[in-house]
């Protein structure tokens, strides 16, 4: 990654550069963008912005062409990649020749509740939601205010060199809402035809009900995929059926969480944020890794053990928890980590309620622990398969079968205790109450013992 003042000089250009585009003349460079991903949190493009630049900033980029998989809207990777990775490292070589550069950007839902002239930037709990739906097990957080307030932070911490390992917020916009395309956009002419007697049948099942319709409609699209008319899209198909129903009952139809989630499907603008980019997620890269000998292992290893102490540490002293800290949302450019999407984070700037300090206060170890937790998901994910690492890890500590590497071993095993500890808490909220109490004492001592 470029140098803190390079970084602070394309900061500037960019952040210029934004503030001179109308929301019309943004609003069409959006339309043009690339799609990237759809989560639990918004949506996200790689945007192209034509700026004069360096040649020598996209250096990164062509070095990770390599690693990148193409990806439709919904953000599931798409089969078969090599002239596709080849096509896109020639296309980063084109964009740093031709002075253009790439802005990570995230649309938010900002509900009608939201923009009220009272609200607006508020980062006050504004749905009264309960404060179990501050875990990052489907949340899709108390307010895009409070996203927007703690990138600020974050960038602000860069700008004044206090912390060089956050993506710069080069602007925010707030946008008509753009809503995610159908499944069936994203299909080629070729399988939109295998498929059109299925979408056919799903229109006629619409006498059965919303419900019954879109349960019915969901279950034919996964039957097709199961015979190979959508097997590249079966994930989003099944990431498409999800229903406001269901993810109600998920939250056990608490009424506040209920409101918040109407809310957003109905919200009728979005959040624009403007973010640097970074060209890989952490999980990505440390796949690569593991692959490589043993004293770059351990060189890449050291740098990310350092790197997240040394986060964890600041943003502790900030008095702000990040409350999502998994590796795909800790970023890299193969030097240093940069950690992002805060869609869930807490400050103690924020407008807090008495039961939220406390329950900032007893969580003031959270970022520790999921990034323990995390390590382990990502090294045995990237090892084994993302459906084989729990049974993976299970067979590593009972037989011994498994070798890895010395470097990861010491690892796995200063890691495990504290990881372990947080599956527990996360099965126990995920399967026996959502008012599960956070174990704080526990993971304390844990992390100490480390």
């Amino acid at each position: 990654m470029d140098s803190l003042p390079h970084r602070l000089k394309t900061y500037s250009n960019i952040a210029t550069e934004l503030s001179f585009l109308s929301n019309q003349q943004l609003s069409d460079l959006l339309d043009q963008a690339e799609p990237f991903h759809t989560g639990v949190g918004g949506t996200s493009v790689l945007l192209r912005l034509n700026r004069v630049l360096s040649k020598l900033a996209y250096a990164d980029e062509v070095q990770g062409a390599s690693e990148h998989r193409p990806q439709n809207v919904y953000g599931i990777p798409e089969e078969s990649s090599t002239e596709a990775t080849k096509q896109f490292a020639a296309e980063v070589e084109f964009r740093k020749n031709s002075n253009e550069t790439l802005l990570f950007v995230k649309r938010i839902p900002l509900t009608d509740l939201e923009r009220i002239p009272e609200n607006i930037m508020s980062t006050a709990n504004l749905f009264d939601l309960p404060l179990y739906y501050q875990y990052g097990i489907g949340s899709k957080g108390f307010s895009a205010w409070r996203e927007l307030a703690a990138h600020q932070m974050a960038s602000n911490w860069v700008i004044a060199g206090k912390c060089p390992h956050f993506p710069l917020l080069y602007g925010w916009r707030i946008l008509p809402h753009c809503k995610r395309r159908s499944i069936s956009e994203t299909l080629s002419k070729e399988q939109a035809k295998k498929l059109e007697p299925v979408f056919k049948v799903a229109e006629a099942d619409e006498g059965q009900g919303a419900d019954g319709a879109q349960k019915l409609s969901v279950q034919k699209l996964l039957d097709a995929s199961s015979t190979g008319a959508t097997k590249p899209f079966a994930a989003s198909v099944e990431f498409e059926g999800r229903f406001l129903k269901s993810e109600l009952e998920y939250w056990e139809n608490h009424p506040k969480v209920c409101n918040r989630l109407e809310a957003i499907q109905n919200a009728s603008a979005d959040l624009i944020l403007f973010l640097e980019y970074i060209p890989h997620n952490l999980h990505q890269w440390l796949g690569k890794q593991l692959t490589s000998k043993e004293y770059e292992l351990e060189q890449s290893l050291s740098m990310m053990d350092e790197n997240i102490a040394t986060i964890t540490e600041f943003m502790s002293k900030q008095k702000f928890i990040h409350g999502d800290l998994h590796f795909k949302n800790i970023l890299t450019d193969g030097t240093r980590l940069y950690f992002t999407d805060f869609g869930l984070a807490l400050s103690s700037k924020f407008e807090l309620t008495a039961e939220e300090i406390e329950f900032f206060n007893k969580h003031h170890n959270y970022d520790q622990a999921n990034a323990a937790i995390g390590f382990l998901d990502s090294t045995f994910s990237n090892l084994f398969g993302k459906e084989l690492w729990s049974t993976s890890i299970q067979e590593y500590f009972s037989s011994k079968k498994i070798t890895l590497a010395p470097a990861l071993e010491s690892r796995i095993k200063r890691h495990t205790p504290v990881a372990l500890a947080m599956d527990q808490f996360y099965q126990k909220l995920m399967k026996e109450s959502r008012s599960t109490p956070y174990p704080t004492a526990l993971l304390e001592e844990l992390i100490g013992k480390r």
